[in-house]
């Protein structure tokens, strides 16, 4: 059984699936919730999304905080906010800023703009 606490227009359409409120948000993977915000897409199984606006978390066990337009695609990959970020290689972090990609296995970015990992386990500490 899936639950929608609120809000307008939004779709919970799986095993378990809840959406707390906001408009437009989607959660259609296994166990996945959305608390709030706008247009928002929780598709991985077990996946989440606190807030914000056009968010997509796709992986299994990813994570958005919030922000706008961010993506978590990949396994355990979290992305706290910021906006236009990349999270698509497993295990992977940022913490905010933009335009940011974690592209691999580990791979963290505290913040900033337009960093990108490119080695597993690769920190990148906020700057651009």
């Amino acid at each position: 059984m899936s639950v929608i606490g609120g809000g307008c227009a939004n779709v919970a359409n799986t095993t378990s699936a809840t959406i707390s409120g906001g408009k437009t948000n989607v959660a259609s993977g296994a166990y996945s919730a959305v608390d709030g915000g706008d247009t928002n897409t929780a598709s991985g199984g077990i996946s989440t999304i606190g807030g914000g606006q056009s968010n997509t978390s796709s992986g299994y066990l990813s994570v958005i905080g919030g922000g706008y337009s961010n993506i978590a695609s990949a396994d355990a990959a979290v992305i706290a906010g910021g906006r236009v970020n990349l999270a698509c290689a497993s295990g992977t972090f940022i913490g905010g800023g933009g335009g940011n990609q974690a592209r691999n296995q580990f791979g963290t970015i505290g913040g900033g703009q337009y960093n990108c990992t490119i080695g597993d386990f690769s920190t990148i500490s906020g700057v651009s």
